[in-house]
């Protein structure tokens, strides 16, 4: 089962680790990696339904103009979740995040950088 990985952080030494686990490790896996959280909606709203299945997003919950919640209610609105399953890759260690992430059914993982391979579910 190889499927896609969909990486949005805005840092880019992190989606730059994770790519190389992946593409070490999991080298069937597609990987696609964003900067920002608008620029992963965009590409998802057109491509969400044509991408490998399963499709895992890795989201950062602290990134500037749409953090990772903000990115979680728009991606819920639009009916993304029902595609994919999203786990958050941050350094927060805010108990506040990681309640916060319980109320997103669609949130299937609470993940401490720096990405693992294990992280996948393999």
């Amino acid at each position: 089962m190889a499927g896609t990985v969909i990486l949005i952080d805005d840092e880019i030494i992190s989606n730059v680790v994770a790519r190389e686990v992946l593409r070490r490790r999991r080298p069937d896996v597609k990987v696609h990696d964003f900067l920002s959280a608008e620029s992963a909606l965009a590409f998802l709203d057109t491509q969400l339904t044509q991408l490998e299945k399963p499709v895992t997003l890795f989201l950062d919950i602290n990134m500037p103009e749409m953090n990772g919640f903000q990115f979680m209610d728009e991606f819920i609105k639009r009916g993304m979740d029902l595609h994919s399953r999203v786990c958050l890759l941050t350094s927060s260690l805010n108990e506040r995040d990681q309640s916060r992430s319980q109320s997103y059914r669609a949130i299937q993982g609470f993940y401490i950088k720096p990405f693992r391979i294990d992280y996948l579910g393999v």
